[in-house]
């Protein structure tokens, strides 16, 4: 029998280290959306002229977070667009909130805790388009 713990260290080791590795994969994957999602933001607040294509990506960006981020980003970004989508006076603060979540999601924390439990709910699955955000579009 105790030439078996050696082997059984080995196999859990082993799969401690496959999860992690798959953990962080898709930390990396989120990471690259929530890129893009900060490369949109000036979509958002500033008057460019590529905003409606840089709106786009970034709500393109936030729908793929729908797959794999956590409850609190996907409802810090609803909050985030919805706030961009009215007169804007809240856009800010709804931004560095959203900012921040992201940035907690892709702490070295989170990807040692990888088996949160999902509670979206079809509530925090919002549409929006580059239509609905209006914040500085002065046309």
């Amino acid at each position: 029998m105790t030439e078996l713990w050696p082997l059984i260290a080995t196999a859990v080791f082993g799969l401690l280290a496959w999860i992690y590795e798959k953990t962080w994969t898709r930390r990396a994957e989120r990471a690259k959306y929530y890129g893009d999602i900060i490369d949109g933001f000036d979509g958002f607040l500033l008057n460019t002229r590529d905003y409606s294509d840089k709106r786009n990506a970034a709500i393109r960006a936030l729908r793929h977070c729908w797959l794999s981020a956590p409850v609190y980003v996907v409802r810090a970004g609803n909050k985030f667009l919805e706030a961009a989508k009215g007169d804007g006076a809240h856009a800010e603060l709804a931004w560095k909130e959203f900012v921040l979540a992201m940035r907690k999601d892709t702490s070295l924390l989170a990807v040692l805790n990888p088996f949160r439990r999902n509670k979206l709910t079809t509530a925090d699955i919002a549409i929006f388009s580059s239509n609905d955000a209006r914040v500085g579009d002065r046309s």
